[in-house]
This record gives structure tokens, sequence and C-alpha cells, in this order.
């Protein structure tokens, strides 16, 4: 039979951030292979001390993981969890914390705590995705401390287009981390205090081994930089034998089949 949970009463009050999180959730990126690993510590007294954790990962484009038990409240599990259909930039996790059932013949738990959206620790999407009523067939929205969006238009569905093809999925992340990364240098004073911009400098720094560009340096030099750094974005492992380059469909795929490849 099927476990009920049972939401009424809960009380939210899960502490992910700070400098003394209850739960920390850290991402292993391994030979390809992505893995995630919680900290565990509640206060004493806050829940039931046999009060069952789960961790559920899923992702904003439809993926939902099992949820993985770790342990109670007294003494939770310090495990490494394999996460075989998400990368890091794509997983959020939830956490559920659940009374026990003695009864095992009643099969509804009562969910104590509840926490959702869920980020791992140090983990941020370079890019969002939205639809709005615009002009254009889409645009880029960037303000400071804010996730870049492409906005597409609103009713011709390219937002979930691109969740299922790879062929978008190309033309749409290279246009786009190109634009951002010309504004995050041409227009860095608008974004002096950006955190955002900041997480792309230091990623962009990694994958191209050169420090980031800035606004008074020869045009030329700066234009050649990007052009390094999108070879490196586009030929950057996400997941084992997975990046831009290699889903893209090739010159075998029939154009009408090229868009669900």
């Amino acid at each position: 039979m099927k476990k009920i949970l049972n939401y009424t009463n809960r009380k939210d009050s899960i502490i992910i951030s700070g400098d003394n999180p209850e739960i920390k959730i850290n991402i292993i990126e391994d030979d390809g292979e992505t893995f995630f690993e919680p900290e565990i510590k509640f206060e004493e007294n806050k829940f039931p001390v046999n009060s069952e954790i789960y961790i559920q990962p899923y992702t904003v484009h439809g993926y939902v993981g099992k949820p993985v038990y770790y342990g109670n409240v007294k003494e939770p599990l310090n495990s490494r969890t394999l996460e075989p259909y998400a990368s890091k930039d794509e997983l959020y996790f939830r956490v559920k914390i659940v009374q026990p059932q003695d009864d095992p013949n009643i099969k509804i738990k009562k969910v104590i705590s509840f926490k959702d959206k869920i980020r791992s620790a140090g983990s941020k999407n370079l890019i969002q995705f939205g639809e709005a009523d615009i002009d254009s067939i889409y645009e880029i929205r960037m303000k400071p401390n804010s996730i870049p969006i492409v906005m597409f238009k609103k009713g011709l569905g390219l937002k979930s287009d691109l969740k299922n093809s790879n062929y978008l999925k190309g033309i749409i992340f290279t246009g786009s981390v190109r634009e951002i990364l010309m504004r995050y240098i041409f227009d860095s004073d608008t974004f002096t205090e950006c955190e955002v911009r900041e997480d792309y400098v230091k990623h962009f720094k990694t994958l191209t081994k050169e420090p980031f560009p800035k606004k008074e340096d020869e045009t030329d030099e700066i234009m050649s930089w990007i052009e390094l750094a999108l070879r490196r974005y586009s030929n950057y492992y996400v997941k084992k034998n997975k990046n831009l380059i290699n889903i893209m469909p090739n010159s075998d795929v029939k154009i009408e089949e090229k868009l669900t490849y």
C-alpha cells in the first residue's frame, strides 16, 4: 500500500542559510557522475528525536527523484547518493521531517516540517527562462544581483520546446551566454556589486584559465576572449559525455527531426 503524507499543522522552520544551517546539501561531481551529500544537524528538542529525514532531488524542468531516507533527527545519516538524471546546475532539493507511525497498519505519516527550493551549497544557475508579452521572439533581462533571464514571447511555446530540444538548447544557450558576457564586460559599472556577475567571473575564469576582461581592454582582445569562453562553455561536460556540442544533431539528421533531437 502506498504511504500517504499528512501536511496539516506542520512547522516549516528548517534553517538552510546563515552561519549554522541545519541542512546543507553538497554536490560532488566525480568522473562525470553527480552525487549529493547533505550535512544535517538540528537543534536539540526542535523535533522529536525519532522523526525521519527525507531528501528529494528535482529540477524545475519536470524531473522529480525519489525521496531518499537520511536517518532520523537524533542520528542523521552521513552518506552520498548518486543522482544520474540531473546535473549540478539543474538540481533543487526538498526536505521533509516525518513523524514515524508506530502502527504498521496505518499508512498515513505526518509531515512535521517541510522545506522546498533548496539549492546545493554554493550552487547557482547561470541562466533562467521565462515567458512574457514581448514584441520580439526572445530577450535577455539582466539586473544587479539577479540571475539573467531569457524571456521568450508568450504563446510561442519556446520555453517548453527548449526542454525537449537539444538543437534549441545549443542555439539559445550559446547566443544568450554571449550577450550576457558582453553586458557584464561593457556595462560593468551597472553590475559593480553584483554577486551574480561575480559567479560568472569565477566560472569563466575557471573555464578559460584567463582573467575576466575589463571594458578598458582592447575590443579585439575582449572579443577574442569571448570566443574562447564560448568554445570552452560549449565543450564543458555538465554530465558524463554530455555537453552543448555533442548533444547537437549533426548534418545526418533531417531538418524536420532536429527540433526534437
